[in-house]
């Protein structure tokens, strides 16, 4: 019989995945304006971070001993899946532009 994790072990990682998905937020903040300093092309960052999600994703779910995924059906995959990653696209997009557009002390204030 397996037993369940603990409820402050799930709380822990609940708290440490919040702290990395920050971590890695303002990183990819930093990077992003670097890069677009050197490579003004915010669209092609965009999908650059995107494809990383995706590589990163699946280790990182083994990682975390997610295992419960649910199947997802074609009709949900279109109807709420899919806009929802063409609004991340989009949400992508306008944010490097704006990182790149705007100075390094102004795009952090807010």
């Amino acid at each position: 019989m397996e037993s369940k994790p603990s409820f402050l072990y799930q709380a822990v990682k609940v708290v440490s995945l919040c702290i990395l998905w920050y971590a890695f937020s303002s990183g990819n903040n930093i990077v992003g304006k670097k890069i677009l300093n050197e490579f003004p092309y915010p669209m092609t960052l965009s999908m650059v971070h995107l494809i990383a999600i995706n590589c990163f994703l699946g280790p990182s779910l083994n990682l975390l001993d997610v295992t419960d995924t649910p199947h997802i059906t074609r009709k949900y995959y279109i109807r709420r899946i899919l806009p929802l990653a063409l609004g991340k696209l989009f949400a992508g997009v306008s944010s490097h532009i704006s990182i790149w557009r705007v100075p390094v002390s102004y795009a952090h204030t807010g």
